[in-house]
């Protein structure tokens, strides 16, 4: 049983998971304002740093069940830490260094050259989910500036390495004057070398790295693929279930909402098949398909924008709308500015929809379940691992 004033510690993940404006992170402490003994549940008040939003009473309070939670003492507060500290390699303040380098050549905005060294902000409680960092890469050109003028973004613990400072204990401008007489020997058609932009110099001193560390662990300098392995193969059954389908038609600038049902093949074209449950023209088809190719239609995979973050980088992104709140109609379609702003510790979406006078200017933070990502459906198959 707990008491008023009692501090209690989210013991679970699940319920952030799925509804994160009223429940907070595991391990995240509170107070309990209310208890009820008939139903064992509390009214926690998380406070405005746990990420949870604002009650109609502007207060940081929300309904627990009490089985979610724990008293706090020493013995809670030590336990949670090992438990944190299991869960990543990484602890805050650490100099990592990005080794991805797919995700730098598709969204170069948010992850920088690989090579480039960040430090550590936050772990585990970004829109990536748990093993997720949070990472300041400084001066990194081509990285997107945050308002507090960070250079800060969400990565995955795969995406880093641990900087040591074997490989790094010099700059890369450092790299690159230390290579330069070598360089003079072989660069016969630039008069001056410095004239190489700093993205070739970067890229130098990468390079340059790579090939002293390998040679330190008694490896090739080249790097040879994998063999053997058969990448796995994806249908668009699997990657599309339980997925909801938006398709705009061209002739009369009409849309359908639906659950995803089913994908064949017709000749050289891919139909998906799927259970319609809003036409903005009023249509009374219950079930249909459209096909991928057909000009005369676009097709969209609604999304949560969690998903989207870090993974996308698409102008054609549009907002899908399946609340019941800010005057908003049912199944509205708005615009994505494909940006991504960052209040306290929650990150949120730019969105707009168009009302009888003007367009009104959401933030949605990227796990609200009302607003959704509409990706071009080429786009999410590709994303995804399937060819088509």
């Amino acid at each position: 049983m707990l008491n008023v004033g009692d501090e209690v510690m989210m013991m679970e993940k699940e319920p952030h998971a799925y509804n994160p404006e009223c429940y907070p992170i595991k391990g995240s402490i509170g107070v309990v304002v209310w208890y009820s003994p008939d139903d064992e549940t509390a009214l926690i008040d998380w406070g405005q740093d746990s990420g949870v939003d604002l009650n109609e009473h502007d207060e940081y309070a929300w309904w627990c069940g009490e089985e979610r939670l724990t008293k706090v003492n020493a013995n809670t507060q030590v336990n949670a830490q090992k438990e944190g500290c299991n869960m990543s390699k990484f602890k805050v303040g650490d100099k990592v260094v990005f080794t991805n380098a797919e995700k730098h050549e598709t969204i170069s905005r948010f992850y920088p050259v690989v090579g480039t060294v960040g430090t550590v902000k936050t772990i585990g409680t970004g829109t990536l989910g748990e093993n997720a960092l949070l990472v300041d890469w400084g001066n990194a050109e081509g990285i997107d500036v945050w308002e507090d003028g960070t250079t800060s973004w969400w990565c995955n613990e795969c995406d880093v390495k641990p900087y040591t400072c074997e490989e790094y204990e010099y700059t890369d401008g450092e790299v690159w004057e230390m290579l330069k007489p070598k360089m003079k020997q072989f660069v016969r058609d630039v008069v001056d070398i410095d004239l190489y932009s700093p993205t070739v110099k970067n890229m130098v001193a990468t390079a340059y790295r790579s090939g002293y560390g390998r040679a330190t662990k008694g490896r090739s300098f080249i790097i040879k693929p994998k063999v053997g392995k058969k990448p796995s193969e994806k249908s668009i059954d699997d990657v599309l279930g339980g997925k909801m389908i938006v398709t705009f038609y061209k002739d009369d600038d009409s849309y359908n909402v639906a659950n995803f049902a089913y994908a064949d093949k017709n000749g050289g074209d891919t139909r998906i098949y799927a259970d319609i449950f809003y036409s903005s023209a009023g249509d009374a088809w219950s079930f249909g398909f459209d096909t991928i190719s057909d000009p005369d239609c676009e097709m969209y995979v609604a999304i949560p924008f969690s998903e989207v973050v870090g993974q996308f980088n698409s102008d054609s992104i549009k907002v899908l709308y399946g609340g019941s709140k800010h005057h908003i109609k049912l199944w509205a379609i708005g615009k994505f500015f494909n940006s991504f702003m960052r209040f306290g510790n929650k990150t949120c979406a730019f969105v707009t929809f168009k009302n009888e006078d003007n367009n009104s200017v959401f933030y949605p933070e990227v796990h609200n379940p009302n607003f959704k990502a509409l990706v071009p459906i080429c786009d999410y198959l590709k994303h995804e691992g399937v060819n088509v």
